[in-house]
């Protein structure tokens, strides 16, 4: 049986998958620290074992977004999904953005909750 030839698209949708699942946990992990809570205190928060919170910390592997939105809030936060134009004019590596430059956006201009909030804030800047 002839082998496969490794399939390059797949392999970046992976590495951006594991990604994004290191950075939303990144996220959990400041959290907790700013709520002085422990992997135990998110275990018993999720109904789970510690183990198992370890073994997703270690491996960032099965995230589903039903478990994206359940350890969110277990640690009161609120997740959200952002997607933009992919950027031509940059590096393969340099296409993915942080979730932190979005959340650092937010925070810029005051938390706004709706679009009219972001307009409201934009216009008395200029």
């Amino acid at each position: 049986m002839p082998s496969q030839k490794p399939n390059p698209a797949k392999k970046k949708q992976e590495e951006l998958a594991r990604e994004i699942a290191y950075d939303f946990l990144a996220q959990i992990h400041v959290q907790m620290e700013a709520k002085n809570m422990k992997q135990k205190d998110l275990a018993k928060a999720l109904g789970t074992t510690e183990a198992y919170v370890s073994k997703v910390f270690s491996s960032a592997r099965n995230l589903t977004v039903t478990s994206m939105i359940q350890w969110a809030n277990a640690v009161e936060l609120t997740p959200t999904v952002v997607t933009y134009e992919n950027l031509d004019c940059v590096d393969e590596v340099d296409k993915y953005i942080s979730p932190h430059v979005f959340r650092c956006c937010w925070e810029k201009c005051e938390k706004p909750l709706s679009m009219a909030e972001i307009e409201d804030t934009f216009s008395t800047i200029h």
